[in-house]
Protein backbone atom coordinates (compact mmCIF):
# COMPACT_ATOMS: atom_id res chain seq x y z
CA UNK A 1 0.00 0.00 0.00
CA UNK A 2 0.96 3.67 -1.06
CA UNK A 3 1.25 5.48 2.43
CA UNK A 4 2.25 8.78 0.78
CA UNK A 5 -0.94 11.43 1.48
CA UNK A 6 -1.21 13.95 -1.08
CA UNK A 7 -1.66 17.72 -0.65
CA UNK A 8 -5.04 18.60 -2.19
CA UNK A 9 -4.56 22.24 -0.54
CA UNK A 10 -2.55 24.36 1.85
CA UNK A 11 -3.66 27.44 3.78
CA UNK A 12 -0.63 29.34 5.45
CA UNK A 13 -2.25 30.24 8.86
CA UNK A 14 1.02 32.33 10.44
CA UNK A 15 4.41 33.46 9.72
CA UNK A 16 6.65 33.93 12.59
CA UNK A 17 10.35 34.20 13.63
CA UNK A 18 10.65 30.74 14.96
CA UNK A 19 7.90 28.71 13.16
CA UNK A 20 4.89 28.90 10.14
CA UNK A 21 2.01 27.22 10.77
CA UNK A 22 -0.50 25.71 8.18
CA UNK A 23 -3.32 23.58 7.39
CA UNK A 24 -3.57 21.01 4.34
CA UNK A 25 -6.28 18.99 3.35
CA UNK A 26 -5.22 15.41 2.31
CA UNK A 27 -6.04 12.54 -0.38
CA UNK A 28 -5.40 9.98 2.08
CA UNK A 29 -3.97 6.15 0.53
CA UNK A 30 -7.40 5.09 0.42
CA UNK A 31 -8.82 7.52 -1.59
CA UNK A 32 -10.63 9.61 1.57
CA UNK A 33 -9.35 13.17 2.42
CA UNK A 34 -8.16 14.72 5.94
CA UNK A 35 -6.74 17.66 7.58
CA UNK A 36 -3.04 18.40 8.82
CA UNK A 37 -2.15 20.99 10.83
CA UNK A 38 1.54 21.47 10.40
CA UNK A 39 4.54 23.50 12.15
CA UNK A 40 7.34 24.46 9.94
CA UNK A 41 10.59 25.03 11.98
CA UNK A 42 14.49 25.67 10.44
CA UNK A 43 15.55 23.34 12.72
CA UNK A 44 17.85 22.58 15.95
CA UNK A 45 20.27 21.15 17.64
CA UNK A 46 21.05 19.59 20.71
CA UNK A 47 24.65 19.18 22.58
CA UNK A 48 25.63 16.33 25.34
CA UNK A 49 28.80 17.97 26.94
CA UNK A 50 30.56 15.17 29.04
CA UNK A 51 33.00 16.63 32.15
CA UNK A 52 36.73 15.08 32.44
CA UNK A 53 34.37 13.46 35.63
CA UNK A 54 31.99 12.19 33.26
CA UNK A 55 29.43 14.44 34.33
CA UNK A 56 26.64 15.99 31.74
CA UNK A 57 26.00 19.54 31.73
CA UNK A 58 22.89 20.30 32.07
CA UNK A 59 20.81 23.39 31.68
CA UNK A 60 17.48 24.43 33.28
CA UNK A 61 15.33 26.92 31.40
CA UNK A 62 11.51 27.66 31.99
CA UNK A 63 9.63 26.40 28.93
CA UNK A 64 6.60 27.86 28.32
CA UNK A 65 4.97 25.35 26.54
CA UNK A 66 5.55 23.02 30.16
CA UNK A 67 4.42 25.81 32.31
CA UNK A 68 7.55 24.72 34.30
CA UNK A 69 10.92 24.66 34.10
CA UNK A 70 12.88 21.69 32.42
CA UNK A 71 16.61 20.40 32.67
CA UNK A 72 17.80 19.59 29.20
CA UNK A 73 21.56 19.57 27.39
CA UNK A 74 22.27 22.75 25.66
CA UNK A 75 20.32 23.12 22.47
CA UNK A 76 19.14 26.14 20.11
CA UNK A 77 17.55 26.76 16.59
CA UNK A 78 19.18 26.96 13.45
CA UNK A 79 19.57 30.30 12.22
CA UNK A 80 19.13 31.14 9.13
CA UNK A 81 21.38 29.29 6.27
CA UNK A 82 23.77 28.58 9.56
CA UNK A 83 25.53 24.71 9.34
CA UNK A 84 24.37 22.57 12.47
CA UNK A 85 27.62 21.47 13.58
CA UNK A 86 28.41 25.86 14.02
CA UNK A 87 25.02 26.09 15.46
CA UNK A 88 25.43 23.21 18.14
CA UNK A 89 28.83 24.88 19.10
CA UNK A 90 27.51 27.80 19.49
CA UNK A 91 24.54 27.08 21.42
CA UNK A 92 27.12 24.99 23.65
CA UNK A 93 28.90 28.01 24.72
CA UNK A 94 26.18 30.57 25.38
CA UNK A 95 24.20 28.74 27.29
CA UNK A 96 27.10 27.22 28.96
CA UNK A 97 30.05 28.78 28.92
CA UNK A 98 31.93 25.76 27.83
CA UNK A 99 33.93 25.39 24.32
CA UNK A 100 34.86 21.96 23.03
CA UNK A 101 36.99 21.91 20.34
CA UNK A 102 35.31 19.12 18.25
CA UNK A 103 31.78 17.31 18.35
CA UNK A 104 30.35 13.99 17.22
CA UNK A 105 27.43 13.94 15.80
CA UNK A 106 25.50 11.50 17.08
CA UNK A 107 22.19 11.43 15.53
CA UNK A 108 19.52 13.37 14.24
CA UNK A 109 16.04 12.84 14.32
CA UNK A 110 12.21 14.18 14.06
CA UNK A 111 10.88 15.18 17.92
CA UNK A 112 7.32 15.22 17.07
CA UNK A 113 6.97 14.59 12.90
CA UNK A 114 3.33 13.92 13.25
CA UNK A 115 2.67 17.82 12.75
CA UNK A 116 6.41 19.22 12.42
CA UNK A 117 9.16 19.30 10.25
CA UNK A 118 12.07 20.38 12.83
CA UNK A 119 14.88 18.00 12.73
CA UNK A 120 16.70 17.67 15.63
CA UNK A 121 20.79 17.17 15.12
CA UNK A 122 22.36 15.79 18.29
CA UNK A 123 26.13 15.98 19.31
CA UNK A 124 28.42 15.27 21.80
CA UNK A 125 30.73 17.26 23.25
CA UNK A 126 34.14 16.14 25.84
CA UNK A 127 37.54 17.96 26.45
CA UNK A 128 35.73 20.79 27.25
CA UNK A 129 37.69 24.23 28.09
CA UNK A 130 35.88 26.92 30.29
CA UNK A 131 34.74 30.23 27.24
CA UNK A 132 32.11 32.55 28.22
CA UNK A 133 28.68 32.29 28.35
CA UNK A 134 26.39 34.53 26.41
CA UNK A 135 23.02 33.94 26.89
CA UNK A 136 19.90 35.14 24.67
CA UNK A 137 18.29 38.56 25.75
CA UNK A 138 15.16 36.14 26.64
CA UNK A 139 17.53 33.40 28.41
CA UNK A 140 17.67 33.26 31.86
Amino acid sequence: MNLFEKTLHSTSIYKGTIIDLEVHDVELPDGQTSKRELIYHNGAVAVCPITPENKVILVKQFRKACEKPLLEIPAGKLEQGEERISAAKRELEEETGYIADELEHITEMYGSPGFSNEKLSIYIAENLTKGKMQLDEDEF
